[in-house]
């Protein structure tokens, strides 16, 4: 997973994004010192049609802290206020 550094989505700043290849869920936390907090589900909003259900392998980043989520098929979604 990556964390979160753009300003699209302000809330997000900060917040560590990862996903699960079987399930496709895509999912963040906030770490604070040696403790997380805010286990958050973001499948809905950014996969409501369960596209990367299997297919999710990787996520990056670009040069402005925008997130991406990368499917096995090579298909680059955005992370971005629905």
């Amino acid at each position: 997973g990556f964390v979160y550094r753009g300003v699209s989505i302000p809330t997000h700043r900060g917040r560590y994004f990862f996903g699960d290849y079987c399930t496709g869920e895509i999912n963040s936390f906030t770490i604070s010192g040696n403790a997380t907090s805010g286990l958050t589900s973001h499948t809905s909003a950014l996969d409501p049609d369960g596209d990367l259900l299997g297919t999710l392998v990787s996520f990056g980043s670009d040069g402005f802290g925008e997130l991406y989520v990368v499917s096995i098929a090579c298909t680059i979604y955005r992370v971005a206020r629905p």
